[in-house]
């Protein structure tokens, strides 16, 4: 009968432990592997894999709360758009339009105010993108999420500023 060890540290004289462990975690790769990049029913991808993405065009509402007023007006109809952060592109702005920028405030009688901030707007900006809708949620073709209500900061050819999605819809 062998033993369980030999003296050189293999199995029944066969095979090391080391090789067990390499064996496995190359097992772990192949698996991992074939989960992001052949499999095509995963819903948090909406059905998709990075080598399989669906075509379609999402249109977009951002809100920009408080931008100043000189650099407002750089935002043009067909710039095209990014996250800054990410530097994912986000499509091509197709519509500005201006608000007044409010600032709460309380008075020192306690009284809550609303006030206008001089030389500052507020901006709604329109664009469409290529992406699609999965189970209510929106993807670009790259599979990168977008968020309803996230606040981020986005980038134009000539500004930065900060801002959030308030509506995607498929486009018609």
């Amino acid at each position: 009968m062998k033993k369980l060890i030999d003296e050189k540290g293999r199995l029944f004289g066969v095979i090391s432990p080391v090789d067990i462990l390499v064996l496995l975690a190359v097992a772990a790769v192949a698996l991992m592997a074939y989960g992001r990049f052949f499999r095509s029913d995963d819903p948090g991808l909406g059905g998709n894999n990075v080598f399989n993405p669906r075509d379609g065009e999402l249109e977009y509402t951002v809100t920009v709360p408080k931008i100043r007023e000189d650099l407002s007006r750089a935002v043009a109809v067909g710039d095209p758009i990014l996250n800054r952060e990410s530097g994912t592109a986000l499509g091509v702005i197709t519509g500005v339009e201006y608000f007044p920028c409010v600032q709460a405030d309380v008075t020192p009688e306690g009284e809550s105010v609303e006030m206008t901030v001089e030389n500052y707007t507020g901006m709604t900006i329109t664009g469409r993108l290529t992406g699609y809708e999965a189970e209510g949620r929106f993807f670009l073709t790259s599979n990168h999420e977008l968020f309803l209500g996230l606040p981020i900061y986005f980038r134009t050819p000539y500004v930065t500023f900060g801002g959030s999605f308030t509506a995607i819809e498929p486009a018609e």
